[in-house]
């Protein structure tokens, strides 16, 4: 299982996390932060991990999946951050530009 496997347990984790935060929202406690929240949805999502089963090796949790997917992984040598912002003109065939 390559890198899409951890995006798609990453897009899991979300949806389940807006399904939860819906349908228990009277019984969320509030976040003084931004930081806060981050935190409280991490610890949501990594509790999930270790009771969820994985889809396709359901003896399997999506937390050990993971972490054995995790020393597969190439290390990121830097962070993204070559975004240039550019001005332009708006045309009728392409109403962004973008360069990476």
């Amino acid at each position: 299982m390559g890198r899409g496997g951890a995006l798609i347990f990453d897009l899991y984790c979300r949806m389940r996390f807006l399904d939860e935060l819906v349908a228990c929202r009277a019984k969320l406690p509030p976040w003084s932060s931004l930081e806060a929240l981050k935190a409280w949805r991490a610890e949501q999502c990594n509790a999930h991990w270790q009771e969820a089963k994985h889809a396709e090796w359901p003896e399997l949790t999506i937390a050990d999946v993971l972490q054995d997917e995790q020393t597969r992984l190439m290390p990121n040598p830097k962070s993204f951050d070559d975004y240039v912002e550019l001005p332009a003109q708006v045309s009728s065939t392409s109403l962004s530009r973008t360069r990476f």
